[in-house]
């Protein structure tokens, strides 16, 4: 389940948030936050202030929440203070952010675009440039180029500053921000009829953008023209042209209570005070109703507390709000899926998948959904780009032996999941996928029972887990031990019943126990 703290329009579609860790350690000592005096500030301002950096103060030295989850905290923090304009502040809390996440798209993004409206655009660059890295979706590689542009014309570099306005133009050619700022680079440039033909364009798109009648002007007076000159000058403005930016538009929406409810709820969620939560999103909703990130909060904070159909309604009323919304998208899919409607997932994780490319965990989501569903080629393609992009995801590995499995190619899948063993020796649900096939596959040479033991064995000492005494059975039975196999399957039997597994994964596991019983030899095929 992924959240969306506060998170809108385009950004949205870069973060990828785990879900608050259980037992997690606290992070490593971070920057003190200067302390900032308020009293200039309206007294509800500094109330909101005051209770955020109470909130993150009360999280110090907790053990509820880990490393990933405290960069969050530490940037929600960054970019409260930096709407306010309280720059020293909000410079330590996004260095403590990156120092726990120094590959963040948000993070980086604002950091640069910090120093980029204070004047420092030297030290801006490379927050941009690691940005850009990231970014996948072209609305916000265009922004970036732009930021970047931007930059490198303050910084009195021409050449990279048609580079990356060149680059944002391919993506948008008849943006009136991009047309702007290269008929900008034009005029300084004496290139006047190049600047010309772009500021034209521009005030066509955007004709509010009175600004750019100075710059066009100036441009008509390098061709000799005085008259349009003249014209244009008369026109100017103060008004310019902005790229589509999600952070300015997010900061400007944080001078309100709303985000010190959301902010607050975030607290509570990660300590694990799911009530709390609820009633601080709820107070968020009340306090901005046209916004979605608090109801996304709030549907994933139903779900912590298994109110499933509460959280499928919020991420619906989120998207009514939002419909690319890709948070509520990803939660909502995985809501169909653990509810056994994988048809009903698709859409919606696909629809994730196509804005964010880059989203393991979402092709891993598509791809369970996909199998789910028995389009099992399209699953296989999205298991394989999940282990592309993230191979210390095992259940990619996992998936891809299944389909392997199950389509015949035995020694395929056998492949896969030692190849998975050698990267990821670690986990627990590889070596007990690995020891049933070894147990009860249908090539004779490829099953090893001794080999099958030792893995099932390790794996249930890992997980514990009834699917784990179930392997063990398999292999013991692989082995001709059949009364043992009985005595560990009738185990797993009574842990499912006490999980309250479904009823056709029950009545396939007493399927087993009466085989194992009555059959002799024993053995279990493995897609028994």
């Amino acid at each position: 389940m992924k959240q969306d703290f506060l998170v809108s329009g385009l950004m949205a579609a870069v973060l990828t948030l785990i879900p608050w860790a259980s037992g997690a350690a606290p992070p490593p000592e971070m920057e003190p936050i200067p302390e900032i005096q308020l009293q200039h500030l309206e007294t509800s301002v500094q109330e909101q202030l005051t209770q955020a950096r109470e909130a993150l103060e009360a999280l110090q030295g907790s053990e509820a929440i880990g490393q990933t989850e405290w960069a969050e905290t530490y940037g929600d923090m960054a970019q409260l203070y930096h709407a306010y304009e309280l720059y020293p502040a909000a410079e330590a809390c996004y260095r403590n952010a990156l120092a726990l996440s120094p590959d963040s798209l948000e993070w980086n993004y604002s950091y640069g675009f910090l120093f980029q409206t204070t004047g420092r655009f030297e030290e801006a660059v490379p927050h941009y440039e690691k940005a850009l890295g990231q970014a996948a979706r072209p609305q916000i590689v265009y922004l970036l180029h732009i930021r970047l542009g931007e930059c490198a014309f303050e910084l009195n570099d021409p050449a990279s500053a048609a580079v990356h306005y060149d680059a944002a133009a391919e993506i948008l050619p008849e943006g009136a921000s991009i047309l702007a700022r290269r008929g900008i680079l034009a005029l300084e440039e004496k290139r006047f009829e190049e600047a010309v033909t772009f500021l034209e364009k521009a005030l066509a798109a955007q004709p509010a953008a009175n600004r750019l009648h100075y710059s066009l002007g100036m441009a008509y007076r390098g061709l000799g023209n005085m008259e349009k000159a003249r014209e244009h000058v008369s026109k100017r403005g103060k008004v310019g042209v902005s790229p589509p930016d999600p952070l300015k538009q997010k900061l400007a929406g944080m001078v309100n209570s709303y985000r010190v409810y959301v902010l607050k709820g975030r607290m509570a969620y990660g300590v694990g005070r799911y009530g709390d939560a609820a009633a601080e999103f709820k107070k968020a909703i009340a306090a901005d109703p046209k916004r979605a990130g608090a109801r996304v909060n709030l549907g994933t904070t139903y779900t912590a507390m298994k109110r499933y159909r509460e959280a499928v309604a919020v991420f619906e009323e989120a998207l009514d709000l939002e419909p690319e919304n890709i948070t509520a998208r990803y939660n909502l899919g995985e809501l169909y899926l653990r509810g056994g409607a994988p048809n009903r997932a698709i859409p919606f994780l696909e629809g994730v998948v196509k804005e964010n490319p880059k989203d393991a965990e979402a092709h891993l989501l598509l791809a369970k959904a996909l199998e789910g569903a028995a389009r099992f080629q399209d699953a296989y393609e999205h298991f394989r780009e999940t282990e592309k992009l993230r191979p210390d995801l095992a259940d990619s590995w996992r998936g891809i032996a299944r389909i392997l499995f199950d389509s015949g190619s035995e020694a395929e899948a056998k492949r896969i999941l030692e190849e998975a063993r050698g990267k990821l020796p670690q986990e627990g649900g590889i070596a007990m996928d690995l020891s049933r096939l070894l147990s009860s596959c249908g090539t004779a040479e490829m099953r090893d029972g001794s080999r099958a033991l030792a893995l099932a064995k390790e794996a249930h000492e890992r997980l514990g887990h009834y699917e784990t005494v179930r392997a063990v059975a398999m292999a013991l039975a692989e082995l001709g031990r059949c009364d043992e196999a009985a005595q560990w399957m009738a185990r797993a039997v009574e842990m499912a019943e006490r999980a309250q597994v479904s009823a056709d994964n029950l009545a396939l596991l007493k399927r087993n126990l009466a085989h194992l019983r009555e059959q002799r030899p024993c053995r279990i095929p493995v897609k028994e």
